[in-house]
């Protein structure tokens, strides 16, 4: 061979090879620090056929007592061993309901003034250790009162990290969305309870948070959602489609959530809808009927469930995290006819998940009336009902004047999951 040819051979191969390495120690370098987070396609959506989806444990009515502050609507409905926590926002009035299992009201707690310790403006509300915690947003407090809604004690907040959302991570580590007037959109805070209250924003939570950025931002739309796992929560944000893990003050994108631009905002709609005043926001959404984010989400070790709305649908998805089998359905919000036959009645409005990842919807006590009287009927004439129907059955006698509505704890059918 050549010397001078083998000597150019041999620097050719040389920088091949140190190509080849670089390449290499680049791409492992990169695995190392990326985040891989699973896509969820919605491609076939369905109508959501209730008997084949949902399996109905029980109905509860929620009984107010007479002459004590009426349930008129609620914002968020927590499950306790107990019995249910329910935040009411009805206009500038904020009230703290606790019913028992059955339904029955065992006491309110009126926000309208601090007076021992009560609340201005509560936007919300969790559980730790048996006790209740109240998010002040307008004092910059979290309030703590025990099982049957008496005061225990309150932590103030800087006021420059006043939150919107708070939820626990562990009984002594929070994460808080604080008020995004004050702070950048999406900023998560990490804290620590003890004796006081140390809030820190750590580089692994802002910098990941800071690009969820959206030109539209909501200041009652809920954040944290539950797991079944431990000390682990799951984060989402506005007009986002991207479910992140939240585990020992790190924050990483878990989920991303595939839709086409027919079902999901474009980033030029949001861009437009970022000038729309509230009426033009409301009558843009109505037309367009798309939907704007995850508003509910739970994950077990077997599966996760997310859940959208837009004008009169509900997208629910069910992700079998084994066999990675995804199950989409669209729940009618506008059908409220009981269908002889199916023995279910229409399940519409989505209002939590228990801890053990139930489902709780609710009914207006006016429209489950008329469902018992259906069944009622039904019974009348000799036919036979099946167990929803006679569960049914038993909560429309119990109802009284003072019902405003009735929950329905719901679990998914096996064949859904698996």
């Amino acid at each position: 061979m050549n010397i001078e040819f083998a000597s150019y051979f041999r620097q050719d191969w040389a920088k091949i090879i140190c190509g080849l390495l670089i390449f290499f120690l680049f791409e492992s370098c990169a695995s190392d620090g990326a985040i891989n987070s699973d896509v969820i396609k919605i491609e076939d959506v369905s109508p959501v056929v209730d008997e084949e989806w949902f399996v109905i444990n029980d109905f509860i009515p929620l009984v107010s007592k007479d002459n004590v502050d009426y349930l008129y609507s609620f914002n968020k409905i927590l499950r306790s061993d107990d019995g249910y926590y329910l935040l009411q926002q009805e206009g500038t009035e904020r009230t703290i309901f606790k019913f028992s299992n059955s339904g029955k009201m065992l006491r309110s707690l009126n926000g309208q003034s601090n007076f021992e310790k009560k609340f201005y403006a509560a936007t919300d509300i969790d559980l730790v250790d048996g006790n209740l915690t109240v998010l002040d947003r307008y004092a910059g407090e979290l309030l703590y009162f025990d099982s049957d809604l008496y005061f225990l004690r309150s932590f103030k907040f800087d006021e420059d990290k006043k939150p919107q959302n708070v939820a626990f991570v562990t009984n002594k580590e929070i994460i808080v969305r604080p008020d995004f007037i004050e702070n950048p959109r999406s900023s998560i805070l990490y804290g620590y309870i003890t004796d006081q209250l140390s809030l820190v924003r750590p580089k692994a939570l802002s910098e990941v948070a800071g690009a969820l950025a959206r030109t539209v931002q909501s200041a009652t739309f809920e954040n944290f959602h539950q797991t079944s796992l431990d000390n682990t929560l799951l984060y989402t944000e506005f007009y986002d489609w991207r479910i992140f893990d939240v585990k020992d003050a790190t924050i990483r994108e878990k989920y991303t959530v595939e839709l086409n631009d027919a079902m999901r905002y474009t980033e030029n709609e949001m861009l437009r809808m970022k000038s729309m005043d509230s009426d033009e926001l409301f009558e843009f959404s109505a037309r367009v009927k798309k939907y704007k984010h995850i508003d509910y989400v739970f994950e077990s070790k077997n599966y996760l469930f997310l859940s959208s709305i837009r004008p009169g649908e509900r997208l629910i998805v069910i992700k079998n995290l084994t066999t990675n089998r995804v199950k989409s359905g669209v729940i009618d919000l506008r059908n409220q006819q009981y269908i002889e036959g199916r023995g279910i009645p229409p399940l519409k409005y989505l209002k939590g998940i228990t801890d053990s990842g139930k489902l709780i919807f609710y009914f207006p006590a006016e429209l489950f009336a008329m469902y018992g009287s259906e069944v009622r009927e039904k019974k009348n004439t000799g036919q036979k009902l099946n167990n929803v129907e006679n569960k049914l059955l038993h909560a429309a006698n119990i109802m009284t004047p003072y019902c405003s509505y009735v929950l329905a704890e719901v679990t998914f059918n096996d064949k859904v999951i698996n």
